[in-house]
């Protein structure tokens, strides 16, 4: 790899922005252009495979892999709060109960300790889940699937509308 191809993929490693990487790397100030080019660089074979050695390398000195990360997730995302509330001692809890608690707060009333129990954001683990496995549709995927006769026959249509809306007499 060349000297500004491994600034970029350092900085693409820190940051995950590849844009900001290659204007990093390439010296380039223009969104456009420097989007274009990282993403040349993410289908470069040289950057393509250091990258995914350097994400093996991290995965085996850390253990950290996408099915724990995803476990982890789903913890969240399938927590319910009645599991929480049947125990009087976190210790009692099952692991994935524990899991789900992001903060308990105990503090001093005339009525005794209070304890509030705060779990982590269940739509953002739901959120997180649905992106992995691909479960949000976008128009770009839509797009993606249709043949050229498809696009050009919906290319016309929009641009019928487009005039009408420009002309409507």
């Amino acid at each position: 790899m060349t000297p500004k191809q491994l600034i970029f993929v350092s900085e693409y490693l820190m940051s995950g922005n590849a844009t900001q990487a290659y204007k990093l790397a390439y010296g380039v100030q223009d969104d456009d252009v420097a989007a274009a080019g990282a993403s040349r660089l993410l289908r470069n074979v040289k950057v393509v495979e250091y990258l995914k050695e350097f994400r093996n390398n991290i995965t085996m000195k850390t253990e950290i892999t996408v099915e724990k990360t995803v476990e982890e997730i789903a913890k969240v995302a399938f927590s319910n709060i009645a599991d929480v509330l049947k125990a009087k001692k976190v210790k009692d809890l099952p692991e994935h109960v524990q899991a789900a608690i992001a903060e308990i707060t105990v503090t001093d009333t005339k009525q005794g300790k209070k304890r509030t129990i705060k779990l982590h954001n269940k739509l953002t683990a739901l959120d997180m889940l649905m992106k992995h496995f691909g479960g949000y549709v976008t128009v770009q995927d839509i797009i993606n699937k249709l043949d050229e006769e498809d696009t050009n026959k919906i290319h016309q249509y929009l641009l019928e509308k487009i005039k009408d809306l420009q002309d409507p007499s």
